[in-house]
């Protein structure tokens, strides 16, 4: 059993996914609720259900994590990772992050830094970029992908996008530096 959290307005959509490592291959069903909180658990729609077949992986096509030690990392992800993994993991403990592009985009008048991870693209990444260059909020690249992104969030679904709401100058710079120094 796994959960993610989540509020969503009245006419808007969200979209969660939840990883998951099967055991071993075969046939399981996953199964989705939305429920108004974790403490009042009231049906807010009917739960749906699907079939997941697993299959054993080919030989040669073995899975690959992105760490700093894996070569398929690109070099901007080694390089700027300590400072910003640091700083993601402290501001998520205490609430400092905005997640996600639309919610980002909504709030990046309040931002102090804008991450992108590579996953972003198209208008999305075209307007963060627009709306943080008119406020003067930097704006850096995350190496990796949206999963990776959020697993230094704190949260097992993906984040394309995160933004620090407080997060001190020196922090800032720092960051700044290393994604500098990563080009």
């Amino acid at each position: 059993l796994s959960w993610a959290a989540a509020s969503v307005g009245p006419g808007r959509s969200l979209e969660v996914s939840q990883p998951w490592v099967p055991a071993a291959p075969g046939t399981y069903r996953a199964e989705s609720f939305a429920w108004r909180s974790l403490a009042d658990p009231s049906a807010l729609a009917a739960p749906a259900s699907a079939p997941v077949a697993v299959r054993e992986r080919a030989p040669g096509h073995a899975r690959r994590a992105i760490t700093r030690e894996n070569p398929a990392c690109d070099a901007r992800r080694r390089c700027m990772s300590k400072v910003l993994e640091k700083s993601l993991r402290d501001a998520a403990k205490e609430g400092g992050l905005t997640l996600g592009a639309k919610q980002v985009l909504g709030s990046v008048g309040d931002s102090k830094l804008v991450v992108l991870s590579r996953s972003v693209g198209g208008a999305a990444r075209e307007g963060i970029e627009s709306g943080a260059g008119e406020r003067g909020v930097p704006v850096v690249e995350f190496g990796g992908t949206s999963v990776a992104l959020g697993r230094l969030c704190g949260v097992q679904f993906r984040i394309s996008t995160a933004s620090f709401r407080s997060l001190g100058d020196a922090g800032v710079k720092s960051i700044q530096r290393e994604a500098a120094g990563a080009q």
